[in-house]
């Protein structure tokens, strides 16, 4: 999963970019390939206490829009329409 996560936030992300994620293991990484990156733990908090613009609300949502659209999709179809590889 490592291996994937490295190659798509490098094709997509500039170096250098601040990226806020959870606390899954595989984003430990981030910093070696010059990245600033933040956790959240959800166990602990939604939102750092000491620097409140470290945080994952958006993409959430975002996510969350995402599933809700997709479940709505009577066919496969419609929804390959609007996925870019």
């Amino acid at each position: 999963m490592q291996a994937v996560l490295i190659s798509e936030i490098q094709r997509f992300i500039e170096k250098g970019s601040h990226i806020s994620s959870d606390s899954m293991a595989s984003y430990n990484w981030l910093p070696e390939y010059g990245y600033v990156h933040d956790v959240v733990v959800y166990e602990q908090e939604f939102v750092d206490a000491e620097d409140r613009s470290v945080h994952t609300q958006n993409i959430e949502i975002r996510n969350r829009w995402t599933k809700q659209t997709i479940k709505s999709y009577k066919s496969s179809h419609a929804l390959m329409t609007y996925v870019r590889v």
